[in-house]
């Protein structure tokens, strides 16, 4: 299930980003390798298991799938940052939007599966909570405006007519006479 879930998830990423065709800003680009370093991180605690809860026995109760995962935790919160940096650079109030939104449902999932589970918390749905959270963000890294594409067509519409030198106007070819 997860390798399926994983697997797709990445080839609809691929898609989105080959069918763009645009390069992609230095901010995307760490923000996308930070957030698939997190998600692996993330996955490799859950596959090790936690057999302790560090909330019930605190830190001396924490394994190395635990250690694993709040590291998978912090490269994920580095990556949303990034991401809400760009978005707010680029001006894109709805794309700040998109990304808060995804952090808030994911960790609104992992709270009630973690907290309100009835038997024991399940690891494997709090885990699915924590990669929820990156939704958002993923989807800006894939799709989402770049500052400098912004400021390329402020400074004259760089994109707007297809040449891409970024003055605006056509190519000026010159011919000694």
């Amino acid at each position: 299930f997860w390798g399926v879930l994983l697997m797709g998830g990445l080839a609809a990423f691929q898609i989105t980003l080959l069918i763009r065709r645009r390069k992609m800003s230095n901010l995307r680009k760490f923000a996308m390798w930070v957030m698939l370093v997190a998600i692996v991180l993330e996955i490799m605690g859950a596959i090790q298991g936690f057999h302790n809860d560090i909330f019930q026995t605190g830190v001396n109760g924490m394994e190395g799938s635990h250690a694993l995962f709040v590291t998978g935790i912090c490269f994920t919160v580095v990556g949303i940052v990034a991401t809400l940096i760009g978005a707010i650079q680029a001006r894109s109030i709805p794309w700040v939007l998109v990304i808060g939104v995804g952090v808030l449902v994911g960790a609104a999932v992992a709270v009630v599966f973690y907290a309100y589970s009835f038997t024991a918390p399940y690891p494997e749905l709090v885990v699915l909570g924590f990669g929820l959270t990156m939704v958002g963000a993923f989807a800006y890294v894939a799709a989402g405006p770049d500052a400098e594409d912004e400021y390329a067509l402020a400074a004259g519409g760089a994109y707007a007519n297809g040449n891409g030198n970024g003055n605006g106007n056509g190519a000026y070819i010159s011919a000694r006479q």
